[in-house]
């Protein structure tokens, strides 16, 4: 007879994972299936909703995901909103600030105008609305110069 090994909670991870579009489970499989094309995340897992188009990457060497699960429509916000954000980001650098600060006070300014504390700020836990009030915002930043 073998010893059993200590239940890890974590190993129950991949199977509780839903989606919030459709309700299902979502899958854990590797970036073969997610990006074919790009090879970079061959060895990246996701969890993925089929029916949905929805998936979300794992933080590296884990089955834990980085945020929500996203479909089409929150993806294209997501990718919107970081392209503003680091355009604000280097706006600023070119006004002679060093890129650690620039990074982290644009964060700091962001967290405050959508109300949510720095530590909350996260692209991949942002809905949609959020994501389009970040790329508003820092749009407005890079246009007028507007705090």
């Amino acid at each position: 007879m073998t010893a059993q090994r200590p239940f890890n909670p974590r190993e129950l991870l991949e199977y509780s994972v839903r989606c919030s579009y459709c309700g299902n489970y979502a899958e854990l499989v590797n970036g073969r299936h997610v990006y074919p094309q790009l090879t970079k995340y061959y060895q990246t897992l996701f969890y993925r909703c089929i029916p949905c188009k929805a998936h979300i990457a794992c933080f590296d060497g884990t089955k834990t995901p980085k945020g929500r699960l996203a479909n089409p429509e929150l993806r294209r916000a997501k990718m919107n909103a970081r392209q503003a954000f680091y355009a604000v980001v280097d706006l600023k650098i070119l006004q002679g600030v060093t890129r650690q600060i620039a990074v982290k006070s644009t964060y700091r300014w962001l967290a405050e105008r959508l109300k949510i504390t720095r530590d909350e700020f996260n692209f991949d836990l942002m809905t949609v609305e959020q994501c389009n009030r970040v790329t508003e915002l820092c749009n407005k930043y890079c246009w007028y110069g507007m705090e």
